[in-house]
């Protein structure tokens, strides 16, 4: 992943609570990038978003309801 060509965009990446999801985005917040954090249960997020404030907005997201998606995505377009 070449840095300059990342530095203006915004990740949106879901399934954060663990497993891959969660990897991408400690990477990439670790890098300085932003992250939309995403899981079911956004409260698993919460250390997360604690440790990056300032790069991370995690938030709720059942990729099965439509009305989520499109709220997590107006949700990361205000934030950034």
């Amino acid at each position: 992943m070449n840095e300059s060509t990342t530095s203006c965009r915004v990740w949106l990446i879901t399934g954060c609570s663990s497993g891959f999801g969660l990897a991408l985005a400690t990477t990439l917040l670790s890098r300085g990038q932003r992250v939309i954090a995403t899981a079911r249960q956004a409260e698993s997020l919460a250390e997360l978003a604690a440790q990056y404030p300032e790069t991370c907005r995690a938030l709720p997201l059942d990729v099965t309801d439509a009305g989520q998606v499109k709220t997590a995505i107006e949700e990361g377009a205000k934030a950034w």
